[in-house]
């Protein structure tokens, strides 16, 4: 919670809410006092009017609305986060570390890739890594880090053109292991191959949008790309299954893999018995191949945790301004409550020598406070399913509106109202009637 301080668009936030909320909670009672009659004011006629008991409540109302409305909308952000935080991903990014390979020259990129070579090579020979694969683009990227493209494509004798953004991916053989990716028709790519360098793996996604349901059918026929007969042929040899290379936010991409076996990144599977000195021989062997550049490495999980920083930051602002909320709130009530009891003392008073006991006083009171509050839900509630149910339509993968979160959101309000006003009032029901009669 500490770092929400330090987020610089919420303190201005912050501090504009606390200035118009200063200005504005100055301003009318001050125009409303200015507008009083001396006389009526001296006489008392003013706090006991219709208008200044329909002010105190409908105030009650507006506060305890809010309050509702931003804890619920708390409850549903985290319950989000949450929830995209432990979505299976369809790959398995556990103990997989991830970082670029050093650039260089064109001149020596032939050397360079001698070397790469020999460097993953080592890698994969230590007992505490379990895979080293390759690709263009690690996952847990944003939603631009892929390459793409917007030429037409079709599978030759079987769809027609189809328009829209392709997705391209360039892995190596060893990428499907590193990250849990799984085969669902086909076989994987062979750089000993001569002919798989121009084949290609497709995802489900890319078959939903070619309208084509069955798997199997693809396997072996020709994708191109473009509207020249003549333009380069892929043979799919592969489909993938669906899986999520960013946030939740987005849905899965229609997807072309292509073999590309010097990649510039690198995903690294370590033995999570020994993730540790997997990850210090990593280190050792980097330095040993490539001295003169630092290594970056990060875990494919807190590259996922990274795109959910924003939604989080979003549910720790909204916690914040719901427990400002609610303290507002009950002061408001501390506040009215006290007034109340204090105007109807002698009324208690006259109840407790009727036979009244302190529960009955004390729920007569919770009645006309129950009704606020009740007015309060009816108005919050719809509010917050129709705001939070906005802002829940931006992902691609969301939760159904919580109504039990809406309604404990509810209910914590309502213990912390009748807390506060039973104190007030159990205050005065307890006085000796001898007194309280005596009050007017």
């Amino acid at each position: 919670m500490l770092h929400v301080w330090n987020y610089l668009p919420f303190l201005l936030s912050l501090f504009t809410f606390f200035l118009i909320g200063t200005i504005v909670s100055g301003f009318y009672p001050a125009v409303v006092l200015s507008g009083f009659k001396p006389v009526a004011v001296l006489k008392g006629k003013f706090r006991n009017s219709r208008s200044g008991a329909m002010l105190r409540k409908s105030l009650v109302v507006v506060q305890f609305a809010a309050s509702i409305i931003l804890i619920a909308g708390t409850f549903t952000v985290f319950r989000q986060v949450q929830f995209m935080q432990g979505k299976n991903l369809g790959i398995s990014t556990d103990y997989v570390v991830g970082f670029g390979i050093p650039n260089v020259e064109k001149d020596e990129q032939e050397t360079h890739n001698t070397k790469v070579n020999s460097f993953t090579e080592a890698l994969r020979n230590h007992a505490a890594i379990e895979t080293v694969g390759g690709t263009s683009n690690l996952p847990g990227g944003d939603g631009a880090d892929i390459n793409s493209t917007t030429n037409s494509i079709r599978i030759v004798g079987m769809t027609d053109l189809m328009e829209g953004t392709t997705y391209v991916q360039y892995n190596d053989e060893y990428f499907l292991d590193a990250i849990g990716m799984q085969l669902l028709a086909g076989r994987n790519f062979d750089r000993n191959r001569t002919a798989d360098t121009m084949v290609v793996m497709v995802n489900q996604a890319f078959l939903r949008r070619l309208n084509i349901a069955d798997i199997e059918s693809v396997l072996h026929e020709q994708l191109q790309l473009g509207e020249d007969d003549n333009n380069d042929k892929y043979e799919i040899i592969c489909v993938v299954k669906d899986f999520n290379r960013t946030s939740l936010k987005s849905s899965v991409e229609p997807t072309v893999y292509s073999p590309y076996y010097q990649p510039p990144n690198v995903a690294l599977k370590l033995n999570p018995e020994r993730y540790q000195e997997g990850l210090a021989y990593l280190q050792e062997t980097w330095v040993k191949f490539f001295p003169d550049a630092p290594l970056d490495y990060t875990f494919l999980d807190d590259r996922f945790a990274v795109l959910y920083e924003q939604d989080q930051r979003f549910g720790e602002i909204f916690g914040t301004f719901s427990g400002l909320a609610i303290f507002i709130a009950m002061l408001g009530l501390f506040g009215l409550s006290s007034f109340m009891a204090v105007q109807r003392t002698a009324e208690v008073g006259v109840r407790k020598v009727l036979g009244a006991t302190v529960p009955s006083i004390i729920g007569i009171f919770y009645k006309d406070f129950l009704v606020l509050l009740g007015i309060a839900g009816l108005v919050s509630i719809p509010v917050t399913y129709y705001g939070m149910n906005f802002w829940l339509s931006t992902y691609a993968y969301r939760i159904d509106f919580p109504w039990l979160l809406a309604l404990a959101a509810l209910l914590l309000v309502i213990v912390f109202a009748l807390l506060t006003v039973g104190y007030q009032i159990y205050k005065v029901a307890i006085l000796d009637p001898a007194k309280t009669l005596r009050h007017e």
